[in-house]
């Protein structure tokens, strides 16, 4: 026990010793700078359109896909609890009850395995069809 507390104080002093030498290493800004020390700013040659136009799908897929997660979760739960489990009351979709996810990988192992996978490629696929149709709307209005 005692070895421990040792090594508790050494990562201490290690973590307060970096934390407070970022002072001592950081650049001065040059005398008479206006800049505000955050570098100047991206032009508009700078990048490729082609690049922005990916920046931009990239942005909207990972930013839409959380999204597209949940509503296809709560349309599995409402598929389920109609077509597959003919309205049994256990699998009551939210938010009248917990719908399918109260299963786990020790009583439902493959019918959780397959929701997740459903549920990880309809969302990646809408949020790619979403991504997509924002291009095309945009090369079609330029």
């Amino acid at each position: 026990m005692k070895r421990n507390i040792g090594f508790k104080k050494f990562l201490l002093l290690v973590v307060g010793l970096v934390w407070l030498s970022q002072t001592v290493f950081a650049d001065p800004a040059p005398s008479g700078s206006t800049s505000s020390g955050f570098g100047e700013p991206y032009t508009a040659k700078e990048f490729p359109g082609w690049m922005l136009d990916l920046r931009r799908g990239e942005s909207l897929f990972f930013g839409s896909f959380p999204l597209f997660f949940i509503f296809a979760g709560l349309g599995y739960d409402y598929y389920y609890y109609y077509a597959v489990s003919g309205q049994n009351p256990a699998y009551t979709p939210w938010p009248a009850g917990p719908g399918t996810s109260g299963w786990t990988t020790t009583t439902n192992a493959g019918q959780l395995s397959d929701k997740t996978t459903t549920l990880m490629l309809v969302s990646a696929m809408a949020s790619l069809m979403l991504a997509l149709t924002d291009w095309l709307i945009g090369k079609l209005t330029q």
